[in-house]
């Protein structure tokens, strides 16, 4: 995984929850700016997801990393509707002041 790309944002009981950071972003940003399609562009998520859950799942490359950080599950999960209009919800209060 990209080194400095990600860091914890939070955690709620046994879950961590990571977040790309600011280097990380810049990169993928690059990597999307170079993209000359939108299948490229797809090409490029793919990627990033082959190589974090390579990062988590590789026994012989990473044999610690599970342990270190206490994975036991991960999961990717698409964004609710809910989630969205909370999130939504949210901007429009901070615009509204």
């Amino acid at each position: 995984m990209d080194a400095g790309a990600w860091d914890v944002a939070r955690q709620v009981g046994s879950t961590i929850v990571f977040q790309m950071t600011a280097a990380g972003v810049a990169g993928l940003q690059a990597e999307l700016a170079a993209a000359r399609s939108d299948k490229d562009k797809m090409l490029v998520g793919f990627e990033r997801l082959r190589r974090i859950f390579a990062f988590i799942e590789s026994p012989a490359g990473q044999p610690e990393v599970a342990a270190r950080l206490g994975i036991v599950s991960h999961e990717v999960r698409e964004t609710s509707m809910s989630e969205v209009f909370v999130s939504f919800a949210g901007l429009q209060k901070g615009a509204d002041k």
